[in-house]
């Protein structure tokens, strides 16, 4: 059984990620693109071109004094999979990852401060990058 601890923290993470969606939704939304949530696991629909998950993941500190961030598995539905990594304090974003699903198997998925050049490409200070994606251009007709 879980004790009130877990289940707090795991209450103040879906609140999180909740905010972030809405964040997420009202962002694309404004860029005159579209969102809407996959009736299953939740995943995010993005101007009917690609899906996309959401994972917040706690920063767990090492007896060795560094940090580490612990992903677990993406739907496969997902071509995207947004991971944001919570600050040492686990309170707020520290920065986004949008990895492409299927391109990076994620089981369970060990992120550390460093990663490499194969997975920190895909790291963002902001949501503006991803915000960007849904962003919808009107085309100019031309004479």
């Amino acid at each position: 059984m879980r004790n009130r601890g877990d289940l707090e923290k795991r209450h103040r993470l879906g609140q999180l990620a909740e905010r972030l969606r809405a964040e997420i939704i009202g962002g694309i939304r404004e860029r005159g693109g579209s969102v809407e949530r996959s009736a299953t696991r939740g995943l995010l629909i993005v101007n009917q071109e690609f899906t996309m998950s959401l994972q917040v993941v706690e920063c767990r500190p090492s007896s060795r004094g560094s940090y580490g961030w612990r992903m677990t598995t993406v739907p496969p539905e997902a071509d995207i999979a947004l991971t944001v990594r919570l600050d040492a304090a686990n309170n707020s974003p520290l920065d986004y990852y949008l990895l492409p699903a299927k391109a990076i198997p994620v089981k369970k998925l060990l992120l550390k401060e460093e990663n490499g050049l194969a997975i920190d490409t895909f790291r963002f200070d902001s949501l503006e990058f991803l915000l960007g994606m849904g962003q919808r251009t009107k085309l100019m007709e031309t004479l």
